[in-house]
């Protein structure tokens, strides 16, 4: 098979950010729904950068944290915080699977 590509996306601070069945993606899968997982980005108290996943799809979609090989299913409507290198699988056929990368950019006008 072909070699999996690394595609990035840009997902703004305080702005719900839906990941699920669209062209964007290149996602078909039925049991992917449209807005099968939210990520919202957010800052803390202390400018932390804070990343938070909601599974919103009626099929299950699993968490992987970086350190660990186990799939932790997501229960729908619960927000579950994510850190850096954690994953997230949409659905059980693992095909799609997205990884936390944060970075940062300075405003070059400030």
């Amino acid at each position: 098979g072909k070699p999996s590509q690394t595609k990035r996306y840009i997902i703004p601070e305080d702005t719900p950010f839906y990941v699920g069945r669209r062209r964007v993606f290149g996602i078909e899968e039925l049991t992917v729904s449209r807005t099968q997982i939210e990520i919202s980005i957010s800052r803390d108290s202390d400018d932390e950068i804070s990343a938070k996943i909601t599974r919103h799809g009626l099929n299950p979609s699993f968490l992987v944290r970086r350190h660990k090989y186990s799939e932790k299913p997501l229960e729908r409507g619960k927000p579950y915080r994510i850190s850096r290198g954690d994953s997230i699988l949409l659905s059980k056929s693992s095909k799609y699977k997205f990884k936390l990368k944060i970075v940062t950019y300075k405003d070059p006008t400030q």
